[in-house]
């Protein structure tokens, strides 16, 4: 992202846009979805965490395998989040 980038904040507490300096990576984000494009997220990605249990259970490298151990953690932990009404604040 360019340093001069413009991203909207739409958290609760800030209600305008604001410039945000610097790499965003860890910032905190409130993202709504309805039904259907929560049903679709899901599936795609039960469909990613079985990939990543097949590529789990076939690679030998064990780099290779904590990342992806960790990529079917971060995974689960977002469809934690989206199977919960009260983590999307409804």
């Amino acid at each position: 992202m360019a340093e001069d980038a413009f991203r909207p904040d739409i958290s609760p507490e800030h209600g305008r846009n604001e410039r945000i300096e610097g790499p965003c990576q860890g910032a905190p984000m409130d993202v709504y979805f309805d039904t259907k494009e929560t049903e679709l997220l899901l599936s795609i990605l039960e469909r990613h965490l079985a990939e990543l249990h097949r590529e789990i259970h076939h690679t030998d490298r064990a780099a290779f395998k904590a990342g992806l151990e960790a990529d079917e953690t971060l995974v689960q932990t977002i469809m934690g989040k989206l199977k919960t009404p009260a983590a999307m604040g409804i």
